[in-house]
């Protein structure tokens, strides 16, 4: 991985707190909806992945990116 594609998507930090606060309303919204086990199971993923991205400095299609660059 060169330099270039490591930093092609950097959020700066409006973007994170954004994508923070959007993973935490996702991730409350699977504790919420625990009964539906289909529906939290998938907002819970989604939720614990832009959070994870917001802590690290992910955009949330970067992994995408670099799994179809593999390919």
């Amino acid at each position: 991985m060169t330099r270039r594609e490591r930093i092609s998507c950097a959020p700066g930090a409006a973007a994170r707190v954004v994508q923070g606060t959007v993973a935490m309303l996702l991730l409350a919204f699977a504790i919420d909806s625990l009964p539906d086990l289909a529906i939290s199971l998938i907002a819970g993923s989604v939720g614990t992945a832009l959070a994870v991205g917001a802590v690290r400095g992910w955009c949330p299609g970067s992994l995408l990116q670099r799994f179809a660059a593999q390919r």
